[in-house]
């Protein structure tokens, strides 16, 4: 006569693929959790001129330099609107440094809606705008002249 078969291992898990299988569930959780605070707005602690830098930069930068020694540029239509804060007004300008001085090359001014404004036309930014800035390589009379330049962005409602 023949023992049954005895049930008592049945539905157990090796300790390592269960350790395994819970450290997967607790990555894909936090990379979900990283997304979420990137993409829904309000999550995540970057200021609006802040990530309208990056975004500006993003549009208006070649290999990562500011070409300026082609012809001047028209910087209004080369920002996309969504680069520039919903709601808020904003201005951008590029200054490049000659000898220890700044020298506005571009500027560009968004209203609350995106669309770009005559420069003529616009009021300065008010004294609350809040400002990001940041040092960009910039050409100057040919490709090979590299500068120092500053892309600045101020944001106000």
């Amino acid at each position: 006569m023949s023992m049954p078969f005895s049930r008592v291992n049945k539905g157990q898990t090796e300790p390592l693929a269960a350790l395994v299988a819970v450290s997967a569930f607790l990555v894909g959780i936090g990379l979900y959790g990283a997304y979420v605070t990137d993409t829904l707005p309000g999550t995540n602690d970057r200021t609006p001129e802040e990530t309208t830098i990056d975004r500006v930069w993003a549009d208006l930068e070649d290999n990562g330099v500011f070409l300026a020694h082609e012809s001047p540029r028209n910087v209004s239509n080369e920002i996309e609107p969504v680069s520039v804060p919903n709601g808020k007004y904003s201005r951008i300008s590029v200054e490049v440094y000659t000898d220890g001085t700044p020298e506005t090359i571009a500027v560009a001014r968004f209203d609350d809606m995106g669309r770009p404004l005559s420069v003529e036309d616009a009021d300065e930014p008010p004294a609350e705008a809040r400002m990001a800035k940041r040092s960009v390589p910039v050409t100057v009379e040919t490709h090979a002249a590299v500068r120092s330049g500053t892309l600045r962005v101020e944001v106000w409602s």
